[in-house]
């Protein structure tokens, strides 16, 4: 798995089947960088935090504490998932 960071500049000729974790990210951010940078890098999926509505709060861990099943978290809606 690659860890990156907002200002990342891509590895290239990665594996087939390499995953790319891009959690914390906003759905309009996952869906630019996947359109726009991992797909011509060779990344074939990309692993987002839970989309579903959580307890508030700015700790990663708050995304784990779900309160439905609605398709809404900080890093956006059902429509950018």
């Amino acid at each position: 798995c690659y860890h990156p960071g907002p200002e990342t500049e891509w590895p290239t000729g990665g594996e087939p089947g390499t995953i790319v974790q891009l959690f914390e990210w906003s759905w309009a951010a996952v869906a630019n960088e996947c359109e726009n940078e991992l797909a011509a890098a060779g990344f074939e999926a990309v692993q987002v935090s839970p989309a579903v509505e959580h307890i508030r709060g700015d700790h990663w861990w708050t995304r784990y504490q779900p309160v439905s099943f609605m398709l809404e978290s900080r890093s956006g809606g059902r429509l950018e998932f």
